[in-house]
């Protein structure tokens, strides 16, 4: 069971009205943003409980499945500043964050990808902890953790099913529950090194995968029953214009396959794994058109497109082809700036899975 630190007790006495605000709120160190902060009125004060909860001992709203689109918006990894960050759109409405350098619940180091599932539990792969974090809220409630991964870089959740690209361990791992049994793993030297992961329409999983150098490529693992690999799709980057690929999000929409590249610091679109229709915005710079090692790809429900832009901390609406109409995040005020944003979330196509039969009764069978 984990130690429950002096952060704990503080935490219990500021909450009997024994410890002043000023005095349980650390004061920041040099130029790293501190929160949650209580200067901030927009930031969230992490709720999870002091150890792991368990699946049984989840609070009742964490086996709600909430209505569509309740926890619509943008949801950030905003990795060197350790914390996420929810906004309700690109303008920085209904901005909450969450977490702060540490290892007890509330808190993250380097998070990377983050991914809300059908039902709307927020997934985050928290990789120098070593681990993998659910929650049902963007203040921690619900807090719910799997270790034991080294370097995970890469989350996904289809409402039944978990997977975890255990970066380090150059593998993908499925899961049922966050109970750590695996129900199956896919270890092959194609997907050395797995970054990210997205599921699609039809619960398709693709993996973004490699390093430059040696390269980098998509896996597209069509048959999730075959782990020996010989129906999946592999594009590594043909038909591009710029040498060196190394893709580290992606997301599908319609016949498009949409992928960051942060080697090339460029988004790229192709129409299938053969490459055909690539084409290729960005260059490396700061102007509006371009990128500094984007890392971060989400894709809303109306298929706007969203870049977290690494280098220039910043989030990165893309409308058209036509940066004049591209929007930008850089966040505002004091402790609330983004620094090395790595991973974005807006939407999970998805469908929900569905409800388990009751208990004595038959399923029933379709018209």
């Amino acid at each position: 069971m984990r130690q429950k630190g002096p952060l704990f007790g503080l935490a219990v006495l500021f909450a009997l009205g024994l410890v002043p605000l000023s005095l349980a709120q650390p004061a920041p160190s040099g130029d790293q943003p501190i929160v949650p902060n209580p200067n901030i009125p927009e930031t969230a004060t992490p709720a999870p409980s002091p150890a792991t909860v368990p699946e049984a001992s989840a609070s009742p709203s964490a086996s709600a499945t909430p209505a569509p689109d309740s926890k619509a918006g943008l949801y950030i990894s905003d990795s060197g500043n350790h914390r996420i960050m929810y906004l309700k759109d690109i303008s920085g409405e209904g901005r909450k964050v969450l977490g702060r350098p540490g290892h007890e619940p509330g808190y993250f180091l380097h998070p990377s990808q983050i991914w809300v599932d059908p039902k709307g539990k927020i997934f985050v792969a928290d990789r120098d902890n070593n681990r993998i974090v659910r929650m049902d809220e963007i203040n921690g409630l619900g807090w719910t953790e799997m270790p034991g991964f080294n370097r995970p870089e890469g989350v996904a959740s289809r409402g039944d099913e978990i997977y975890v690209a255990d970066t380090g361990n150059n593998q993908v791992i499925v899961y049922a529950e966050m109970d750590g049994r695996p129900l199956r793993s896919y270890k092959d030297p194609r997907l050395n090194h797995p970054t990210s992961l997205w599921l699609d329409q039809n619960k398709d999983l693709f993996v973004t995968c490699g390093q430059d150098p040696p390269g980098g490529r998509v896996v597209k693992l069509v048959d999730q029953a075959d782990q020996t690999g010989a129906k999946w799709e592999i594009y590594e980057g043909q038909n591009l214009k710029q040498l060196g690929f190394a893709p580290s999000q992606l997301v599908t929409f319609k016949r498009h396959v949409w992928m960051v590249d942060p080697v090339a610091s460029r988004l790229i679109r192709v129409d299938n794994f053969q490459g055909r229709s690539a084409r290729e915005w960005g260059g490396y710079g700061a102007n509006l058109g371009k990128f500094r090692s984007p890392n971060g790809l989400a894709l809303s429900k109306e298929g706007n497109l969203y870049v977290a832009d690494t280098g220039n901390d910043r989030i990165v609406e893309v409308i058209g082809n036509d940066p004049k109409d591209w929007h930008t995040y850089l966040g505002g005020g004091e402790g609330v700036q983004l620094r090395n944003p790595t991973s974005i979330f807006s939407w999970c196509p998805v469908p929900p899975p569905p409800p388990p039969a009751e208990e004595g009764k038959k399923p029933k069978k379709p018209k």
